[in-house]
């Protein structure tokens, strides 16, 4: 029903719009070419073109050459455009119980909630006036031709793959960055050789490394398509073989299957809503028998890290919290 109100307050704008500007009023003006004058088609074409076509998830969208009211829906679109120095003026929450992940909040300073990743307000999107709208075909497909009508809107196929980088690049394309974004890739990318080099040259890349997240009654390893996972086989750590797996993670493990969690070093997170539930959940994982035989129990390598950056964003910016974690947990 809320959708369906929002469809009509766009229809609504669109027609007055149209109404406006095309108003019959004024009575028409013709005039015959002056001999050696230049026509009004003549005369613009040298001018710069204001929008781009840009293909995606969903299409082909016109965009503005260079948009100045951008509304994103989704951690790594946000992260996206927050590292070529754009902030948006509209973003959905973070998942959990803070308005905004605690690692990009000194970004936000005059940043409009506009929903959840999931749910978008598309009201309060259509008040924001945005030039181009950023979001991920997988949670907001169906709100796609209420997004087109506010602005112009580009999308993602999925923002849960390993191919984040591709996605960044379609975000920093689209907001017409793409040379800046280029910039940011290549540094990481180098920061990421870097430190693979390091983790080499102190034994620490033949270890086996998995990766482990709890929630209230759920917890799943991940593998080598996943955003984290992506990461480790980036800098070259060996993978437990069951986890060694060109997919993204293995669903809903029961306790008695804590074994496939095997690794030399394990890196966990857990997303809490608040409530302490999944905390107390990994607790009682972490407390049975079968986990301490764990090798990483074994070992006193079982590192909790931030599920926000680890498993959350999905982003660039994201990506380099993961490297200082790995550098800090493997090499300090």
């Amino acid at each position: 029903m809320k959708k369906l109100l929002v469809f009509i307050s766009i229809l609504a704008l669109t027609l007055g719009l149209v109404a406006c500007g095309g108003s019959n009023d004024e009575p028409e003006v013709t005039s015959n070419p002056v001999e050696g004058a230049s026509s009004d088609n003549e005369s613009t074409e040298d001018e710069e073109p204001d929008t781009r076509t840009i293909e995606h998830a969903m299409g082909v969208s016109e965009v503005p050459v260079n948009p100045e009211r951008i509304v994103v829906l989704n951690g790594d679109g946000l992260e996206a455009i927050l590292s070529v120095g754009v902030t948006p003026i509209g973003s959905t929450q973070a998942m959990g119980e803070r308005q905004w992940y605690e690692h990009l909040e000194d970004y936000m300073d005059g940043v409009t909630n506009v929903g959840t990743m999931t749910e978008p307000d598309l009201e309060a999107i259509m008040q924001l006036e945005p030039d181009l709208i950023l979001g991920v075909k997988s949670r907001q497909e169906e709100s796609y031709d209420l997004l087109s009508a506010i602005a112009p809107t580009v999308f993602t196929e999925t923002h849960t793959l390993g191919g984040w980088k591709e996605d960044f690049k379609l975000y920093v394309d689209a907001i017409n960055k793409s040379e800046e974004g280029a910039e940011v890739l290549a540094a990481w990318e180098e920061r990421a050789s870097e430190l693979s080099a390091k983790l080499e040259a102190a034994g620490v890349l033949d270890q086996e490394v998995s990766i482990v997240r709890f929630t209230a009654g759920q917890g799943r390893f991940f593998y080598n398509n996943s955003y984290s996972g992506s990461i480790m086989k980036e800098l070259g750590f060996a993978r437990p073989e069951n986890h060694d797996v060109d997919d993204l993670w293995m669903e809903s493990i029961t306790q008695e299957r804590i074994p496939e969690m095997d690794s030399d070093v394990m890196f966990y997170f857990v997303l809490d809503q608040g409530d302490g539930e999944a905390i107390q959940f990994s607790d009682e994982w972490m407390s049975t028998v079968l986990f301490q035989n764990l090798r990483a129990a074994q070992n006193e390598q079982v590192y909790e890290v931030d599920d926000a950056y680890w498993n959350m964003t999905y982003g660039i910016l994201s990506a380099d919290y993961v490297l200082e974690d790995i550098e800090r947990l493997m090499l300090d």
